[in-house]
């Protein structure tokens, strides 16, 4: 099934892109097109992803972006605590939006892949 992604539709409520957009801009950063695109796509779906999922889904929303923007904007959104990082041993990290979710763990299947979230 393919990623839907419509650029007039905000992330969440906007709150995400005000501090994505405060914190870049306390770094001397702006926020560009493909940043604020790349924010929408990550905040329009609520499952875990790695950069190489993420990247499709750029691609399939005909999101113009680099690897390396999307790599640098990954770590920019981890240190604004917009987004966490896994790594569940599989040489991919996984990412997954938290800004607004309250603490959960995680539970991993080796065979299948699939992750299940608990509290």
């Amino acid at each position: 099934m393919p990623f839907e992604f419509h650029k007039d539709i905000e992330a969440g409520d906007g709150e995400e892109i005000a501090i994505f957009e405060s914190f870049l801009r306390e770094r001397g950063l702006k926020l560009t097109t493909a940043r604020r695109d790349l924010l929408n796509i990550v905040f329009s779906n609520h499952n875990h992803f790695t950069a190489d999922e993420l990247f499709d889904r750029c691609r399939e929303a005909d999101v113009q972006i680099s690897k390396a923007t999307l790599y640098r904007s990954l770590t920019i959104l981890l240190d604004c605590k917009l987004l966490a990082a896994h790594d569940f041993g599989e040489g991919s990290k996984y990412y997954e939006h938290i800004y607004g979710h309250r603490h959960h763990d995680h539970l991993f299947c080796l065979a299948c892949k699939s992750i299940v979230e608990f509290h």
